[in-house]
């Protein structure tokens, strides 16, 4: 979590002492979790929120409930994967449909 947000494990900005896995759990979904320069970023946004919340699997406090790395690094791709769709969605969406005339050949 500390490499997440930069958040020292118990950290003056923190409110009530809390551990920052406990915070981030209650501030689960909001930007306020990343970094200044992450959330200055908005097209990362969405794309880091779900980063956290792959991140707070991997602290769960049951080792059984602890994600295996393949499975970690499979959540992270798919989220990566999921950004590149909505660009490409963006730019169909944006593009003008291709125009076809039908002629018939003699």
């Amino acid at each position: 979590m500390h490499v997440e947000d930069h958040r020292e494990e118990r950290h003056p900005t923190i409110p009530d002492g809390l551990h920052v896995v406990d915070w981030v759990r209650m501030k689960k979904g909001c930007s306020e979790v990343l970094g200044i320069s992450l959330r200055l970023r908005c097209d990362l946004e969405e794309e880091m929120l779900q980063a956290v919340g792959v991140a707070l699997l991997c602290v769960n406090s049951m080792p059984d409930g602890r994600p295996m790395m393949k499975d970690v690094a499979a959540m992270l791709k798919e989220i990566r994967l999921e950004r590149e769709y909505a660009k490409v969605e963006a730019l169909l969406q944006a593009s003008p449909p291709p125009r076809f005339s039908l002629r018939c050949l003699p």
